[in-house]
């Protein structure tokens, strides 16, 4: 009788120590197909950042879907941030095609608008994304992040329009050069390397470089 209760305690040692090795694999592979690849930084990018901005202008870090689409001198992002009720296209404008960025698109991703600079960051694998004019310093904290991809213009844009509502209705900002038609631009001052616009639909706002001027008012985009 004692030999056959210690061949069940032997058993029942050897089923436990097969569960917990068991549970040990289903953990890691669950991790390996979860891994997480937000930025570490970007608590102290936006602590860096909003250091001296008032509250009402302090960039924020949101997630969700981003859109890619690379044309002629104009590179979209297009993002649906989670809990959003407007959707941002940011607009970098260029010499020229960047022919090393592909149209694409990134199923989650963190974004953080910097007005002058762009961060566009996959969560769910390595693809680290910073958009920029072309005259901005490149930030210290790109150093401490491995393997981004840096792309520059002489123009960044973010036009928001309002869910439900129709965008040819929402203004939109770009960089025009000088001579541009007059009138052409009915919400920015002459000459100005920035500006804003807003309605009921949305708004967008632009910062601009080199030979050209910041252009609000448009539509029909």
């Amino acid at each position: 009788m004692n030999c056959i209760i210690r061949k069940l305690g032997y058993f029942t040692f050897i089923i436990v120590m097969l569960t917990i090795a068991m549970s040990s694999c289903n953990s890691e592979s669950k991790d390996d197909g979860q891994q997480d690849y937000r930025l570490t930084a970007s608590a102290s990018i936006l602590s860096e950042v909003n250091a001296n901005r008032p509250n009402w202008n302090i960039a924020e870090k949101t997630e969700g879907p981003v859109d890619i689409i690379v044309e002629d001198s104009l590179i979209s992002i297009r993002h649906d941030a989670y809990a959003s009720e407007e959707i941002v296209t940011y607009y970098l404008q260029t010499d020229k095609k960047i022919k090393k960025l592909k149209s694409s698109r990134i199923e989650i991703a963190e974004v953080i608008y910097l007005e002058k600079s762009l961060i566009v960051n996959s969560i769910t694998d390595k693809n680290t994304l910073f958009f920029s004019l072309n005259t901005v310093s490149s930030p210290d904290y790109l150093e401490t992040m491995k393997g981004v991809k840096t792309y520059l213009g002489f123009g960044l844009a973010a036009r928001k329009v309002t869910k439900g509502m129709l965008s040819v209705n929402a203004y939109y900002c770009d960089c025009v050069p000088a001579g541009y038609p007059e009138g052409g631009c009915p919400k920015s001052d002459a000459l100005s390397l920035d500006c804003t616009a807003s309605n009921e639909h949305g708004s967008c706002k632009v910062f601009c470089t080199g030979q050209t001027f910041a252009c609000c008012g448009k539509r029909g985009q």
